[in-house]
């Protein structure tokens, strides 16, 4: 039989880790590389079948993530809204950090979370770069957008400078995330193959490998969930609601769209299939949700099988 993994739940917080061990000790150490492998270390010690689970915190969760993978030690990111509702299960209402840390324990107990694959330094880059540039993408579309309430040449002047210098770090990050792209023969090869398919082009190709690696290993159903485009059902007695989406990576989800929308027109396959939908009663939303989902799967074929070549479109 395989030993039982022992969950050690870990509350991260900007300064501090609140850590608890099953059997009831719990402890706080400093959030610092230093104080995290000493914690690891000393725990592994005692516990070989350790595993670390901890929510995701928006960064915070770094340096454990770091240590755990420099230690080669087991280390999982549990999904924050589900442990807040497995408190609740238990009838937990208060809510403190040494509290969260025994329940990510006690959830990890009962969900059983399989280890977190560590990325390796370039898909980390690549991931780090084209999140920031989706964030100064938006940021030059908020800039830009005040030149149509602006009639003063000097604020005309300003704000475009602004833009043309966005423009100048967009670029640059694009080449780079290319350039680590390009570092990996197959990721390459399914780069240039995915923009086969008329609707995807190469931000969004390059938007798809820095964000959804899985793409080269899920299936279709855990895809369209892992993308925010699984359609969820709202039904309760003789009421059966429409299906909508949620939660999902955001950054994928918007690639998607775009390449979805442009698709939907000039893509003789799932223009067709976007058709059909709105002639079928289906809102013009609805159709191009479902678009997008179908282009993931057929992205995910293109990914996952070298041999198959996509209809011409």
């Amino acid at each position: 039989m395989a030993t039982e993994r022992v969950h050690i739940g870990i509350d991260v917080s900007k300064d501090t880790l609140d850590v608890f061990i099953p059997g009831g000790k719990t402890l706080r150490v400093k959030n610092t590389p230093a104080a995290v492998r000493g914690i690891v270390r000393g725990i592994s010690a005692r516990e070989p079948t350790a595993m670390f689970c901890c929510e995701s915190t928006g960064g915070y969760e770094r340096t454990l993530l770091d240590v755990c993978r420099e230690k080669g030690r087991p280390v999982c990111l549990m999904n924050a809204q589900q442990v807040r509702c497995y408190a609740g299960h238990l009838g937990t209402l208060e809510k403190t950090d040494r509290i969260d840390a025994r329940i990510i324990s006690q959830a990890a107990d009962d969900k059983k979370p399989a280890p977190l694959v560590h990325p390796d330094l370039r898909r980390r880059k690549l991931k780090e770069l084209w999140t920031l540039r989706a964030a100064l993408a938006a940021e030059r579309d908020r800039v830009g957008n005040q030149l149509e309430h602006l009639a003063e040449k000097e604020a005309v002047a300003a704000v475009r400078k602004i833009v043309a210098a966005i423009e100048r770090q967009l670029a640059g990050l694009e080449k780079r995330c290319r350039g680590l792209v390009a570092q990996d023969a197959a990721a390459e090869a399914v780069l240039r193959r995915v923009q086969l398919v008329k609707g995807v082009g190469p931000l969004t190709a390059l938007a798809l490998a820095a964000l959804l690696p899985e793409l080269l290993a899920l299936d279709d159903k855990r895809l369209a969930k892992l993308a925010g485009l699984a359609p969820i059902p709202d039904q309760s007695g003789t009421v059966d609601g429409p299906r909508h989406i949620q939660k999902g990576r955001g950054l994928v989800r918007r690639a998607l769209y775009f390449a979805a929308l442009t698709a939907s027109r000039h893509n003789r396959i799932l223009s067709a299939f976007y058709e059909r939908l709105v002639k079928a009663g289906k809102a013009r939303k609805v159709a191009l949700v479902a678009v997008m989902r179908k282009l993931l799967c057929l992205l995910r074929r293109i990914a996952q099988n070298p041999d198959f070549v996509p209809a011409s479109t």
